[in-house]
């Protein structure tokens, strides 16, 4: 089964200035084929018609990019309407290894007869395009970075300790302040001055002394309070017998 005069052509691509090495779509229509046939596709790219050999064609099915010298049975396939004709974008781009130059676009096509190729067709029509090559990216200097600097950590200085020293204080003697007082008194005219008068005064420590001393002759003076009524009660008690005992002496 074969068809009459198939034709297939580039419409447009949607890049105006392909980079080497990026995909770029293709849009490409065939007519006169046979309806509701298989066709296997690709792009072919050079700087003419002669070297056609620098695009790469992508089949999105394995995926995998193939070159122009690749088998027709790892390219795309496309499915031909009930009318005969087809049209659809194409996943093309040039090979990294191109020169930057301007480019000529061509398709070609080959009916799929049981997995294999009949006879292949080719654009009569080509694109011009003008390609650039990609930019280098720039390898990033890694920037140096400076070590860090060990600060040393610092010596803990002790902490001096407080020590407290008690200073037994000192108990004053008992003594006895003398205050002088001097007056002086004019009579008749003249003068003359008193006699200096000692005042004693008293220390805590005295009044202590005493306070003790008093407490020593309570006990004393409470026996001889007890000696007193003692006595006083013996008294009371042989009085009358002494006093019967001297009448009778007298009576006799």
């Amino acid at each position: 089964m074969s068809a009459a005069n198939p034709s297939i052509a580039p419409l447009s691509i949607d890049s105006s200035l392909p980079i080497i090495g990026d995909s770029f779509n293709l849009l490409a229509s065939m007519s006169g084929a046979l309806s509701l046939n298989n066709y296997y596709i690709k792009c072919r790219i050079g700087p003419n018609s002669s070297s056609l050999n620098e695009g790469q064609t992508y089949n999105s099915q394995t995926p995998e990019w193939l070159n122009d010298t690749d088998a027709w049975t790892h390219m795309p396939q496309i499915t031909i309407g009930s009318d005969g004709n087809w049209q659809g974008p194409i996943s093309c781009r040039i090979k990294i290894s191109a020169v930057d130059e301007s480019k000529m676009i061509y398709v070609r096509a080959c009916l799929n007869l049981n997995s294999s190729c009949g006879t292949s067709f080719q654009s009569n029509t080509f694109l011009t395009i003008n390609t650039i090559l990609p930019t280098s990216t720039p390898t990033p200097v890694p920037t140096s970075t400076p070590a860090p600097t060990i600060t040393p950590n610092p010596t803990n200085t002790p902490t001096p300790t407080l020590k407290i020293t008690l200073k037994p204080t000192t108990k004053p003697s008992p003594s006895i302040q003398t205050q002088s007082i001097a007056t002086k008194t004019a009579i008749l005219g003249e003068s003359s001055e008193s006699a200096v008068i000692q005042t004693p005064t008293v220390t805590p420590q005295e009044i202590k002394i005493a306070s003790e001393k008093s407490n020593n002759l309570l006990p004393k003076i409470l026996i001889l309070i007890g000696i007193v009524f003692l006595i006083a009660c013996a008294i009371v008690v042989f009085y009358p017998y002494l006093r019967n005992l001297r009448n009778k002496n007298i009576d006799e």
